[in-house]
C-alpha cells in the first residue's frame, strides 16, 4: 500500500508540475495507471499559476492552478472505522467522540454536520452533506488539525470559492480542508505537495475565504471539513476533533403517521405505514439546525431499534429513505430535517406493527455531545378491510 500511495501521489505531482512548466492553461487527459488493480482516469485537468496574492480570485479556469474535482486520491486513504470506534469505546465510552486533534479554525458555531440535508435549487438532487461545515470569521487562518502527507492542492470546480488542501495523516485517514481562500495558501505548503515532504499538525494551509451567500440573514463564512477513510467513506469528524463546550439538547418538534411519502392527519391508520419525526439539534449557535447523531426508537416497551448513527452516511442513494421527501428541506434559507423512522439500510420491511389496536412509540435523539432527548408518540392500528374480525 505504501508503494501504491508513494507512485499515485508521484505520479499527482508529475502532472503538476508538468502543466505549470510546459502547458499552462491548457486541457488534455492523462491515464495514470497505479501498481495491481487500481486505474484511475484524471481527465480535463485546468492547468495554470496559483493566483498571486495581488491578483483578485477570478472564476475564470485559466487563473487558477486547479484540477476538476476528481476523487482518485481518495483510494489511498487506508484508515479503518473499527480502529476508530474500538478507541472511542475504549477511552470515552459508548457514543462519546474521542478528544485527540485541535479544530482547525476557531469555531464560531457548526454550520452543517455530515448528516445535513441538502437540496439547493430544487435540481433534484438531494444528498447527505458528508462533512462539517465549520463557521469561521473570513480571513481567519486555517490549520492542520493532524499532520501529514499532501494529497492534492486544488480547485475542484474552477470556482474561486472551491479551493482545498486534502493531507493524510499518520492512521490513514484523509482530511479535506474546502473553501480555503486560494491567494491565501502559502507557498510553502506548494512546494511540501510537490516533494511529497509530511507537515506537522498546526500547519498554516491558508485563511478562510469570504463566502459569498448568507444564510438566515448571517454571514456563511466556513471550512468545510471530510475525514475519509478506507473504501472512500466519510466519517464524522467530531469522532476526531476535541469535544465543544455543547450543552444544548436536541429537539423532537413532532411526529406523524407517514404513508407512501404522504403525512396522515390524525392517529389511526391502517396497512402499510411508517412514522415520520421532526427532529433537530444546534451546535453552538439558535438558527442552524441540523439533525441528530443517533436516532433510536421503541414500539410498546419493546428493545431499542436504531434508525441511524451518523459515524458515517448512508450512500447517497437512501436520502430520499431516511429524509421525507417533500416535507425535509435543506438550503440557506430551510433547514427541515424530517425523518423516516422505518429506515433501514438495506430492507424495506415495515418496521411498525400491524396488528389491530392501540401502540406507543418512544423516541429518542442524541447529539454529538451526549446530550439527548425522548418524546413518546401514541396511535391506533385499525384491521384492515376484508380482514376477519
Amino acid at each position: 500500500m505504501k508503494a501504491l500511495e508513494k507512485a499515485a501521489a508521484a505520479a499527482f505531482v508529475l502532472l503538476a508540475s508538468y502543466s505549470r512548466a510546459e502547458k499552462p492553461a491548457k486541457e488534455f487527459e492523462e491515464k495514470l495507471v497505479f501498481p495491481g488493480a487500481i486505474q484511475e482516469t484524471v481527465h480535463k485537468l485546468k492547468l495554470g499559476e496559483k493566483p498571486k496574492p495581488s491578483e483578485p480570485v477570478s472564476a475564470d479556469p485559466e487563473v487558477a492552478f486547479a484540477r476538476d474535482f476528481h476523487p482518485a486520491y481518495r483510494r489511498l486513504a487506508t484508515g479503518r472505522i473499527d480502529k476508530i470506534l474500538d478507541q472511542r469505546l475504549a477511552e470515552n465510552g459508548p457514543g462519546r467522540a474521542r478528544a485527540r486533534y485541535d479544530w482547525p479554525v476557531e469555531v464560531k458555531s457548526i454550520g452543517h454536520t455530515i448528516a445535513s440535508y441538502q437540496h439547493y435549487n430544487n435540481d433534484g438532487k438531494p444528498y447527505f452533506h458528508g462533512g462539517l461545515d465549520i463557521r469561521a470569521d473570513a480571513g481567519s487562518p486555517v490549520k492542520a488539525s493532524a499532520g501529514g502527507t499532501i494529497l492534492f492542492l486544488n480547485n475542484y470546480s474552477s470556482h474561486p470559492l472551491m479551493w482545498s488542501v486534502g493531507i493524510k495523516d499518520a492512521d490513514g485517514f484523509i482530511w479535506e480542508y474546502g473553501h480555503i481562500d486560494g491567494r491565501s495558501i502559502p507557498d510553502e505548503l506548494f512546494r511540501a505537495f510537490k516533494s511529497l515532504r509530511s507537515i506537522p499538525a498546526g500547519t498554516f494551509l491558508g485563511n478562510v475565504c469570504r463566502w459569498t451567500v448568507d444564510s438566515f440573514g448571517e454571514p456563511f463564512h466556513h471550512i468545510h471539513l471530510n475525514v475519509v477513510a478506507a473504501d472512500n467513506i466519510r466519517m464524522n469528524p467530531f469522532l476526531f476533533l476535541k469535544p465543544l463546550d455543547d450543552g444544548s439538547a436536541p429537539e423532537i418538534m413532532e411526529m406523524a403517521l407517514l404513508k407512501k411519502n404522504e403525512r396522515l392527519q390524525g392517529y389511526e391508520v391502517s396497512g402499510d405505514y411508517s412514522i415520520m419525526a421532526h427532529v433537530r439539534d444546534r451546535v453552538l449557535h439558535n438558527k442552524f439546525y441540523v439533525p441528530p447523531n443517533e436516532t433510536t426508537f421503541s414500539i410498546d416497551g419493546g428493545p431499542p431499534q436504531l434508525v441511524w448513527h451518523f459515524d458515517t452516511v448512508p450512500d447517497r442513494t437512501y436520502i430520499h429513505d431516511f429524509f421525507v421527501p417533500g416535507q425535509a428541506c435543506g438550503d440557506y434559507e430551510c433547514r427541515r430535517p424530517i425523518i423516516n423512522l422505518g429506515f433501514k439500510r438495506g430492507k424495506r420491511a415495515s418496521r411498525f406493527p400491524r396488528t389491530p389496536g392501540k401502540h406507543r412509540l418512544t423516541l429518542t435523539v442524541k447529539d454529538d455531545a451526549l446530550n439527548a432527548a425522548t418524546k413518546t408518540f401514541f396511535w391506533t392500528v385499525l384491521p384492515e378491510a376484508g380482514a376477519n374480525p
